[in-house]
Order: C-alpha cells, then structure tokens, then sequence
C-alpha cells in the first residue's frame, strides 16, 4: 500500500511538471496565452435496460509545444431499469499530454470521483456515509486527427494504475473526444 501512495504522489508531481516547465523554460512561440488554451473533452451515452450518460470537459494550456496539462470536470450518471436504481458520478481531473510523434501522444491523469457507497462500496469500506471519493491515476496514450484547422478527433486508451474493487472503471479505459 505504501508504494501506491509514493507511485501516486509521483505521478502526480510528474503530471504537475508541466506547469514548472513554463516558469523555467522559454516558449520559443509568442503567441498570446489564450491562444495556447484547448478545449475539448469526451461525452458518452448509452441507452437502453442500463442507461449511462457521461459529460466530461477539459481545459488545457500548452505549455510548449508538446505539452499540455490542463484540468477537467466529470460528470457520470447511471440508471439500472432492471433493479429501478439510479446514481451520479461526479469529479475532477489533472492531466498531461505529451505530442510524441505528429498524431501520437503520451498522457498521464490523475482523477478523483465522489461515488455513492450504496451501489460502489463492495468491501463496505466506507459504511456509514452515503458518499466517498475515490483516486484513480490513468497512464497510456492516444491518437489525435485534425478535422480542418481548429477541430481535431481524439481516441485515447489509459490504464488505472491503482484499480480497486470500488473503481467504477475497468481496464483499459478507452474514450473518444473531440478537442479546439
């Protein structure tokens, strides 16, 4: 348990970098700031005996021009027609990405989502509240296509490094967005 928790503030730090990597270093572009801002994020819908909806916008500064980091929110609702049951997920996000190659990049995210113990908790760690937040650090990487000059398609396949019972996700992850 102690080297998740080190792995974690690692990769958080790592994932961090990004903005000390601007302060220290000199962008050899002189675009204004809102210029090096992204928009972008993944939504996702399901429908059907189980529906799922999920909402999730990002931000992110280029700090050079390989490296974005940026911050995102999630919002994830769920409903079982099956058992008449419904929930929310809801959260934030930190990440890094990484231009490899032209088309291919390296990301590096860590999020923290508040789950509802009732239908998430299957060790009943968190017995007595009705909610607990929970930390996932994603590593893995993706592919990016301009569509035309300010729009671009994004695939993206990550891995919970610190997967547990109570994780909402199983790996790999993988998301389809869109990024300004």
């Amino acid at each position: 348990m102690l080297f998740k928790n080190r792995l974690n503030y690692f990769l958080l730090i790592l994932l961090l970098s990004g903005y000390v990597n601007k302060s220290v270093s000199q962008n050899s572009n002189n675009k204004n700031w809102s210029e090096k801002l992204v928009f972008g994020g993944n939504m996702g819908f399901q429908f059907g005996s189980e529906t799922r909806i999920d909402i999730s916008p990002e931000v992110g500064y280029k700090t050079t021009d390989k490296l974005i980091v940026g911050a995102g929110i999630t919002y994830q609702y769920y409903n079982w027609k099956l058992y008449n049951y419904s929930t929310s997920l809801y959260g934030g996000k930190l990440f890094s990405k990484y231009s490899v190659f032209k088309n291919i990049f390296a990301q590096v995210e860590y999020e923290v989502l508040s789950l509802e113990t009732s239908v998430f908790d299957i060790q009943n760690i968190h017995l007595g509240t009705n909610r607990y937040w929970i930390n996932s650090v994603f590593i893995g990487g993706g592919f990016r296509q301009s569509i035309g000059n300010n729009l671009a398609f994004v695939a993206t396949v990550l891995w919970n490094i610190n997967e547990s019972p109570d994780s909402p996700y199983s790996n790999p992850i993988i998301r389809f967005g869109f990024v300004f």
